[in-house]
């Protein structure tokens, strides 16, 4: 049994469209710190062939992430436990993935990275919440790109790739149903 880096993306999506009572701040910025990680690869390997305003607009919400997910201790939780085994697939998928590919990946980690600012919103009052309004615009700037330019089929092919079960089953406590995150 394997999932794809698209399933624990959108089991991801679905925690922070509805979060439990006992999500987080904590939780919140450790998805946020591993989405981080997995946009700086991106950035790093390339997004076009040379600077470009996508290049620095993901580069800079990369840092943004990484920044929000250093700003609480790290204690775990689902959010967390996902975007980790996201960020982990999307890592050992890196040698493999070409600009379209990490365009594709990168669109979708922007629009979990703004699912997760927006929790975080919710969790913190307004007056802590300044590195999470910056994730939220560079995100919403990445979107953006990604209406005008969006990811090709063939780049996101790469998001359904299947992974190892027992890398996931390791860094998820809510472990797997039938090869899709619970």
């Amino acid at each position: 049994m394997a999932t794809t880096v698209q399933q624990l993306l959108d089991a991801l999506a679905e925690r922070t469209h509805a979060p439990r009572a006992s999500t987080s701040i904590e939780d919140v910025t450790g998805a946020l710190a591993h989405l981080g990680r997995a946009l700086t690869g991106l950035t790093h390997d390339g997004l076009t062939p040379g600077s470009s305003l996508r290049q620095a607009t993901a580069a800079e919400l990369a840092a943004a992430c990484t920044t929000a997910g250093g700003l609480w201790p790290a204690t775990g939780g689902p959010l967390t436990d996902f975007a980790g085994a996201a960020a982990d697939l999307i890592g050992r998928d890196r040698a493999i993935m070409g600009r379209s590919h990490r365009w594709a990946v990168t669109v979708e980690l922007a629009a979990q990275a703004e699912d997760c600012a927006r929790l975080g919103h919710r969790l913190l009052p307004r007056a802590a919440v300044a590195e999470l309004s910056t994730i939220r615009r560079l995100a919403t700037a990445v979107e953006r790109d990604a209406q005008t330019h969006p990811p090709t089929a063939a780049g996101a092919v790469v998001l359904e790739r299947l992974g190892p079960v027992l890398a996931i089953l390791h860094r998820c406590d809510s472990g797997l149903v039938r090869g899709r995150p619970t």
